[in-house]
């Protein structure tokens, strides 16, 4: 009986392990891909419609991380508000700097980071 425990908490111990082990839905490489207009797009007038759709799907994913992390591990000032424009182009810039094994990683934690890096939460009072 006890070797019965045993075994079911060894495959419960292994399967909670190999969930953990899965790769994230939307990676840092993913996100990139998304954001990046091709070199010969100067602006949204020179996208193809899954461009455009990409874009928008990038949009809505870094405003979502936005929405779920403001005021934890980076904070929008009330005296200076970074816009969704700086938000995104801040997030762009970094992982273009990123080594191909950091664009690997969940894509919410490195927005996150790169947020925190350069709106860290100083001064609670000054958080929206």
């Amino acid at each position: 009986m006890r070797a019965l425990i045993v075994l079911a908490l060894f495959v419960a111990t292994l399967s909670a392990a190999a969930q953990t082990g899965k790769p994230p839905w939307m990676t840092g490489e993913r996100l990139l891909q998304l954001v990046a207009y091709p070199p010969t797009a100067k602006g949204n007038f020179d996208l193809t419609p899954k461009q455009h759709l990409d874009a928008e799907r990038a949009r809505a994913y870094v405003e979502g991380v936005h929405d779920s992390s403001d005021g934890q591990r980076w904070c929008n000032s009330k005296q200076v508000p970074a816009g969704p424009d700086a938000l995104r182009e801040a997030v762009e810039m970094n992982l273009r700097k990123l080594p191909p094994d950091q664009l690997k990683r969940n894509a919410a934690d490195l927005v996150i980071e790169t947020w925190a890096s350069r709106w860290p939460c100083t001064d609670r009072r000054d958080a929206r």
